[in-house]
Protein backbone atom coordinates (compact mmCIF):
# COMPACT_ATOMS: atom_id res chain seq x y z
CA UNK A 1 0.00 0.00 0.00
CA UNK A 2 1.36 3.45 -1.03
CA UNK A 3 0.03 6.47 0.78
CA UNK A 4 1.26 10.18 0.18
CA UNK A 5 -0.01 12.71 3.06
CA UNK A 6 -0.65 16.37 2.19
CA UNK A 7 -1.55 16.95 5.35
CA UNK A 8 -2.21 13.90 7.96
CA UNK A 9 -5.81 13.40 9.50
CA UNK A 10 -6.29 14.63 12.88
CA UNK A 11 -5.26 10.98 14.81
CA UNK A 12 -8.59 11.62 17.36
CA UNK A 13 -10.90 12.76 14.91
CA UNK A 14 -13.53 10.03 13.61
CA UNK A 15 -13.30 8.19 10.44
CA UNK A 16 -16.45 8.57 7.69
CA UNK A 17 -16.13 6.45 4.13
CA UNK A 18 -18.25 6.62 1.18
CA UNK A 19 -19.21 4.12 -1.10
CA UNK A 20 -21.70 4.28 -4.29
CA UNK A 21 -22.72 3.86 -7.46
CA UNK A 22 -21.40 4.26 -10.70
CA UNK A 23 -22.68 6.62 -13.72
CA UNK A 24 -23.56 3.69 -15.69
CA UNK A 25 -26.50 3.16 -13.03
CA UNK A 26 -28.14 6.09 -12.29
CA UNK A 27 -26.66 8.32 -15.50
CA UNK A 28 -27.32 11.75 -13.47
CA UNK A 29 -24.42 10.92 -11.61
CA UNK A 30 -22.30 12.45 -14.02
CA UNK A 31 -25.04 14.95 -14.70
CA UNK A 32 -24.23 18.23 -12.42
CA UNK A 33 -27.32 20.26 -14.05
CA UNK A 34 -29.59 17.37 -13.62
CA UNK A 35 -32.44 17.87 -10.44
CA UNK A 36 -31.30 14.62 -9.49
CA UNK A 37 -27.87 15.61 -9.41
CA UNK A 38 -28.56 18.52 -7.26
CA UNK A 39 -31.30 15.97 -5.05
CA UNK A 40 -28.08 13.88 -4.27
CA UNK A 41 -25.48 16.51 -3.42
CA UNK A 42 -27.55 18.00 -1.33
CA UNK A 43 -28.82 15.20 0.94
CA UNK A 44 -24.87 14.15 0.35
CA UNK A 45 -23.95 17.85 2.34
CA UNK A 46 -26.77 17.10 4.77
CA UNK A 47 -24.81 13.58 5.99
CA UNK A 48 -21.70 15.19 5.70
CA UNK A 49 -22.75 18.18 7.77
CA UNK A 50 -24.27 15.29 10.39
CA UNK A 51 -20.78 13.82 10.41
CA UNK A 52 -19.12 17.27 10.95
CA UNK A 53 -21.58 17.39 14.36
CA UNK A 54 -20.92 14.31 15.54
CA UNK A 55 -17.46 14.80 15.60
CA UNK A 56 -16.07 13.45 12.32
CA UNK A 57 -13.10 15.06 10.54
CA UNK A 58 -11.53 12.22 8.55
CA UNK A 59 -13.07 11.01 5.12
CA UNK A 60 -12.68 8.27 2.63
CA UNK A 61 -13.73 8.55 -0.64
CA UNK A 62 -12.88 5.25 -2.92
CA UNK A 63 -12.05 7.40 -6.17
CA UNK A 64 -14.54 5.88 -8.64
CA UNK A 65 -16.71 7.96 -11.26
CA UNK A 66 -20.12 8.70 -10.23
CA UNK A 67 -20.93 8.78 -6.35
CA UNK A 68 -17.46 8.71 -5.07
CA UNK A 69 -16.40 11.42 -7.42
CA UNK A 70 -19.36 13.52 -6.19
CA UNK A 71 -18.42 12.79 -2.93
CA UNK A 72 -15.17 13.83 -2.93
CA UNK A 73 -16.23 17.47 -4.91
CA UNK A 74 -18.33 18.17 -1.65
CA UNK A 75 -15.63 17.00 0.68
CA UNK A 76 -13.35 19.66 -0.80
CA UNK A 77 -15.47 22.52 -0.87
CA UNK A 78 -16.49 21.72 2.77
CA UNK A 79 -13.08 22.06 3.51
CA UNK A 80 -13.63 25.84 3.07
CA UNK A 81 -15.88 25.84 5.79
CA UNK A 82 -14.73 23.39 7.81
CA UNK A 83 -11.01 23.05 7.46
CA UNK A 84 -9.91 20.65 10.07
CA UNK A 85 -11.91 18.29 7.48
CA UNK A 86 -9.49 16.07 6.11
CA UNK A 87 -10.11 13.88 2.67
CA UNK A 88 -8.42 10.03 1.75
CA UNK A 89 -9.12 9.41 -1.66
CA UNK A 90 -8.64 5.83 -1.90
CA UNK A 91 -7.43 4.28 -5.06
CA UNK A 92 -7.60 0.41 -5.89
CA UNK A 93 -4.41 0.64 -8.28
CA UNK A 94 -2.55 3.98 -9.88
CA UNK A 95 -4.00 3.22 -13.01
CA UNK A 96 -7.66 3.71 -12.02
CA UNK A 97 -8.48 5.93 -14.77
CA UNK A 98 -6.17 4.95 -17.18
CA UNK A 99 -9.32 4.19 -20.11
CA UNK A 100 -12.00 6.86 -18.60
CA UNK A 101 -12.93 9.48 -21.15
CA UNK A 102 -10.34 12.95 -20.49
CA UNK A 103 -12.75 14.71 -18.81
CA UNK A 104 -13.37 12.28 -15.97
CA UNK A 105 -9.54 11.52 -16.12
CA UNK A 106 -8.69 14.91 -15.50
CA UNK A 107 -11.40 15.55 -12.73
CA UNK A 108 -9.82 12.60 -11.06
CA UNK A 109 -6.83 13.75 -11.21
CA UNK A 110 -7.97 17.45 -9.57
CA UNK A 111 -9.90 15.24 -6.91
CA UNK A 112 -6.24 13.34 -6.03
CA UNK A 113 -4.21 16.54 -6.07
CA UNK A 114 -6.68 17.96 -3.87
CA UNK A 115 -7.23 15.48 -1.62
CA UNK A 116 -5.00 15.32 1.92
CA UNK A 117 -4.00 11.93 1.80
CA UNK A 118 -3.63 9.77 -1.34
CA UNK A 119 -3.89 5.85 -0.63
CA UNK A 120 -3.52 3.26 -3.15
CA UNK A 121 -4.24 -0.35 -1.73
CA UNK A 122 -2.59 -2.00 -4.90
CA UNK A 123 0.56 -1.25 -7.10
CA UNK A 124 -0.64 -2.55 -10.38
CA UNK A 125 -4.54 -3.39 -11.70
CA UNK A 126 -5.52 -7.01 -10.03
CA UNK A 127 -8.85 -8.50 -10.42
CA UNK A 128 -9.23 -7.88 -6.83
CA UNK A 129 -7.47 -4.65 -6.12
CA UNK A 130 -11.36 -3.27 -6.10
CA UNK A 131 -12.20 -5.08 -3.63
CA UNK A 132 -9.12 -4.58 -1.12
CA UNK A 133 -9.85 -0.83 -1.87
CA UNK A 134 -13.28 -1.30 -0.24
CA UNK A 135 -12.04 -3.00 2.77
CA UNK A 136 -9.68 -0.88 3.48
CA UNK A 137 -12.42 1.86 3.94
CA UNK A 138 -14.96 -0.03 5.60
CA UNK A 139 -11.44 -1.29 8.09
CA UNK A 140 -10.78 2.53 8.54
CA UNK A 141 -14.05 3.77 8.87
CA UNK A 142 -16.64 4.39 12.22
CA UNK A 143 -19.61 5.21 9.61
CA UNK A 144 -20.28 4.74 6.21
CA UNK A 145 -22.51 6.56 3.86
CA UNK A 146 -23.41 4.54 0.89
CA UNK A 147 -25.98 5.90 -2.35
CA UNK A 148 -27.00 2.40 -2.54
CA UNK A 149 -30.29 0.88 -4.75
CA UNK A 150 -31.07 -2.54 -3.02
CA UNK A 151 -28.85 -4.08 -6.08
CA UNK A 152 -25.62 -6.74 -5.88
CA UNK A 153 -22.42 -5.29 -6.78
CA UNK A 154 -19.65 -3.73 -5.28
CA UNK A 155 -21.55 -0.82 -3.44
CA UNK A 156 -23.52 -3.79 -1.82
CA UNK A 157 -20.54 -5.81 -0.83
CA UNK A 158 -19.39 -3.00 0.73
CA UNK A 159 -22.48 -2.35 2.62
CA UNK A 160 -22.78 -5.82 3.84
CA UNK A 161 -19.39 -5.82 5.63
CA UNK A 162 -19.82 -2.60 7.13
CA UNK A 163 -23.02 -4.05 8.73
CA UNK A 164 -21.08 -7.48 9.39
CA UNK A 165 -18.54 -5.41 11.26
CA UNK A 166 -21.47 -3.29 13.42
CA UNK A 167 -20.15 -0.57 11.91
CA UNK A 168 -22.56 2.98 11.51
CA UNK A 169 -24.43 3.01 8.32
CA UNK A 170 -26.47 5.96 6.62
CA UNK A 171 -27.94 5.05 3.27
CA UNK A 172 -29.11 7.27 0.24
CA UNK A 173 -31.44 5.34 -2.05
CA UNK A 174 -30.65 7.48 -5.74
CA UNK A 175 -34.18 6.04 -7.09
CA UNK A 176 -35.86 7.80 -4.60
CA UNK A 177 -33.49 9.80 -3.13
CA UNK A 178 -34.83 9.53 0.30
CA UNK A 179 -31.94 9.01 3.83
CA UNK A 180 -32.69 5.43 5.54
CA UNK A 181 -30.53 4.57 8.67
CA UNK A 182 -29.90 1.38 9.68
Amino acid sequence: MRRIERRAPDPGGKVCAFTGHRPSKYPFLAAPESEEYRCLWQLLRDKVGKAVRDGYTHFLCGGALGADTMAALLLIEERAIHPLLTLEVVLPCPEQSKYWRERDARLHAEICEKADVLTCVSSAYTPFCMLERNRYMVESSTRLIAVYDGTPGGTFNTLKTALDKGIETEIIDPRSLTKERL
